[in-house]
């Protein structure tokens, strides 16, 4: 806290301190005499100044916010005394936009009037966790001549939900469950999509007969169809790596895709569930509904947050050691041939491991590889260039050892949709041939 007088202080003590000499040297009382009333001013503001106690608190009105929304941070401000000038200014971060175009308020504190509160509003424009970096408080006094400055710092954060997802798209799972959903399950029962003919069976029921084959074979046939059937999903997000500078980077675009994935398939009534690693593991057995949807939507924005604030401790290794000696992961809750999908710029080798052991365990795993190399500038040197190349060499061995142990790779950035790289694994699993 920095506690100074005013520069109109020094200007009035300027003034008189003038005037008097003016009137020694003229020889002229009525110089002494003007100078009076300032040197009144500043005895009557020296004697009577004292510092009031001030306390002042920031928190949002609402901490939980879709992108777009417009809500207010509340000043709330004390003093054990009055306050007649007191100079409010928030700094807040790229995430936060004032909604007036100021962020700045003067109010004046009476006596003995309790607590104010001083709403600013703003709109939330960037999803993720946010808070004002801090609040900057200037009070005076009532003539202007004493003043002090502090920083508020601010703890409370807003969480800013994406206002819709962003990228589409679904994993087709190799196998489903038993209850309704929207994916076509390799068994054959009720439903709609068409799967095969055959001869009619006692016990078949007769809507199921296909009246055309059978005029055709003088027989009856009967049609079978693939059921609709939901699945089991788990994002295995790297929340250990992160590269790029600023908004751009690969765990924020990681993040972005999980949510889409996540508001995706909770919308066709799959369970889905989470497993960040990343200093502190972070795991979410898969549920179903609306509720688990923001359970996962908050675990992501939690990652995102520890990494930017540093957090996340050491990293993945810090998630591996909390998964004991074996360094599996809790997958006690997950229903055999569950769809595991990581996303990952393939940059650490434990990640690697940790998918390579799922697929082991026969989950059906897939890596969506985050390009590192969209959100890093271009070589500008032969050397840089070469270690570009080498980099590349190393990641291409990558994708060759999970193709090996039957883990399918793509490569994924935001110049192409996110379900058309889902497809390209879906038509790569059929055994079509594919050109990436």
């Amino acid at each position: 806290m920095n506690r100074y007088a005013s520069s109109q202080f020094y200007l009035l003590l300027s003034a008189a301190a003038v005037a008097l000499l003016a009137s020694v040297v003229t020889r002229r009382p009525e110089l002494a005499a003007a100078a009076a009333p300032l040197l009144a001013l500043l005895v009557v503001g020296v004697a009577g100044h004292r510092w009031a106690d001030v306390r002042v608190e920031v928190r949002p009105a609402r901490t939980r916010v879709v992108e777009g929304d417009e809500f207010d941070l509340l000043v709330e401000v004390r003093a054990s005394q009055a306050v007649p000038w007191l100079d409010l200014e928030l700094v807040l971060p790229s995430s936060l936009r004032s909604r007036d175009g100021s962020s700045r308020a003067i109010v004046a504190l009476p006596g003995g009037a309790g607590a104010r509160v001083v709403h600013f509003p703003v709109e939330a424009v960037r999803w993720g966790v946010c808070s004002p970096e801090h609040l900057l408080v200037a009070a005076r006094d009532r003539f202007g001549l004493f003043s002090r400055s502090w920083i508020v710092s601010i703890q409370g954060a807003v969480r800013i939900y994406p206002r819709e997802a962003h990228l589409r798209g679904l994993v087709a799972p190799r196998r489903t469950g038993h209850s309704l959903g929207a994916h076509l399950a390799t068994a054959r029962g009720d439903g709609c999509e068409f799967a095969d003919v055959r001869p009619f069976r006692p016990g078949d029921r007769p809507r199921a007969v296909n009246w055309r084959v059978t005029a055709r074979r003088g027989e009856r046939w009967v049609t079978e169809r693939h059921p609709e059937r939901s699945a089991d999903l788990v994002l295995l997000l790297d929340a250990g790596t992160d590269i790029g500078e600023g908004d751009d980077t690969t765990l924020r675009r990681s993040i972005r895709a999980a949510m889409a994935m996540a508001d995706g398939h909770v919308a066709v009534h799959d369970r889905v569930g989470l497993c960040s690693l990343g200093g502190t593991l972070r795991w979410l057995t898969p549920r179903l509904g609306q509720y688990q949807l923001y359970r996962v939507v908050d675990a992501l924005l939690d990652s995102q947050e520890a990494a930017r604030s540093g957090r996340g401790g050491s990293g993945v290794a810090g998630s591996l050691a909390a998964l004991g000696p074996g360094g599996g992961l809790p997958v006690r809750g997950l229903a055999p041939g569950s769809a595991v999908v990581a996303l990952t710029p393939l940059l650490d080798p434990r990640v690697v491991s940790v998918i390579a052991d799922l697929r082991q365990r026969g989950f059906d795993t897939v890596v969506v590889e985050v390009s590192a190399e969209a959100v890093l500038p271009a070589p500008d040197s032969e050397a840089s260039w070469l270690a570009r190349r080498v980099w590349r060499l190393e990641r291409e061995a990558v994708r060759r050892q999970l193709s090996a142990v039957g883990v399918p790779c793509v490569a994924w950035d935001d110049s192409r949709p996110l379900g058309a790289a889902l497809d390209l694994v879906a038509r790569r699993r059929s055994g079509r041939t594919v050109r990436t």
